[in-house]
């Protein structure tokens, strides 16, 4: 031990230069390191309370109607016909229209005044593009 002191005392000029460098060389690295980046991915699904992107087709049920038909002897009598129900496609062109306007209005500056007014000054841009 008495030999790791004397060299330590008599090097000692060796030991503050390590010192030295070594906090020169961690405030070069820290200046040099690039800002951080951050990048967040949100996902918005248009539908309707309906959700016709859930379905291929849609059911809708008639309701049944009442006819009046004549007997043989003359007289008249109410009938009423089952409900009947009929298949087709949803409409889906408005949701589609719908999808492609919000990316313009996320990207739009009224938008980014609003945001700016309630989250302040962020650096960066806002990309927002329809799938498909």
């Amino acid at each position: 031990m008495n030999a790791t002191m004397g060299a330590l005392l008599r090097f000692w000029w060796l030991v503050a230069v390590g010192i030295v460098a070594g906090a020169l060389a961690a405030v070069l690295v820290y200046s040099l390191e690039s800002e951080a980046k951050h990048t967040a991915t949100t996902r918005v699904f248009v539908s309707s309370p309906s959700a016709p992107y859930l379905r291929t087709q849609t059911t809708q049920a008639l309701t049944p109607r009442v006819r009046t038909v004549r007997n043989a002897t003359g007289g008249t009598r109410t009938v009423q016909q089952p409900p009947s129900a009929s298949s087709e496609a949803p409409d889906t062109q408005t949701l589609v229209n719908a999808a492609n306007l919000y990316p313009l209005l996320i990207e739009s500056e009224r938008i980014a005044r609003i945001r700016e007014a309630q989250a302040g000054r962020i650096p960066g841009t806002v990309k927002a593009n329809a799938l498909n």
